[in-house]
């Protein structure tokens, strides 16, 4: 596969922190392995805020810690603790234009260990995905629904935000991306796009549950 081309794009204005961060409903990332998780769509949703152009977020469950975060008043610096590299500067987010027939190759290689764990399977934003078991018993992406209206075309073009580690091809996801991919960087890191959601949209409330389903 050849390399991706590198294109650093220009950065969104970046939200103070404040001084804590109101959650009405647990963020919880233990089971982001195997299953949708609040914590995931809450790190997808914060990836897919800081590019304007994004239609679509994918966030591994390698970039998350298995914990528990209660309902309560944190501070940003917690929300950040569960993120993998949340110290790492080089852990940034990146998008990739791809056609729908990618988008749906990356989902369906992120499902294909469940009910085992993986640190590939895919927490998602902008996106809705039923998956079933195939008669070979790997899992299979059966439909993926935007969340702005419609199922994904396969021939359409999308932008698609993630950390850079999987666009790099890691945890399989090199077996995913076309030849000719090319990755645009924007030189926020996922602890600052976490930071950056949700000072401006507390009070967080997560509800895992209806973006990843087995149909």
């Amino acid at each position: 596969m050849a390399l991706a081309a590198l294109v650093l794009a220009a950065s969104p204005s970046i939200a103070a922190a404040p001084a804590s961060i109101t959650l009405t409903t647990p963020l919880d990332s233990v089971h982001s392995a195997t299953a949708e998780s609040s914590m995931g769509d809450f790190v997808a949703d914060s990836v897919l805020s800081v590019v304007p152009d994004a239609q679509i977020a994918f966030v591994p469950s390698g970039e998350l810690k298995p914990e528990t975060i209660p309902a309560g008043t944190v501070s940003p610096g917690r929300l950040i603790e569960v993120l993998r590299a949340g110290d790492d500067p080089a852990d940034t987010v990146v998008t990739m234009r791809v056609p729908g027939s990618v988008v749906i190759d990356a989902l369906n290689h992120g499902v294909s260990r469940a009910p085992s764990p993986f640190n590939g399977y895919l927490q998602v934003a902008g996106i809705s995905v039923v998956y079933h078991a195939g008669g070979d018993g790997r899992q299979m992406v059966q439909t993926v629904t935007l969340s702005s209206g419609g199922q994904i075309n396969s021939g359409t073009t999308y932008v698609v935000a993630m950390p850079h580690f999987i666009a790099d091809g890691a945890l399989g996801y090199f077996s995913v991306w076309p030849s000719d991919y090319s990755v645009k960087d924007t030189g926020l890191t996922v602890a600052t796009a976490v930071q950056t959601y949700a000072a401006s949209h507390q009070p967080l409330s997560y509800q895992a549950g209806s973006r990843i389903t087995q149909g």
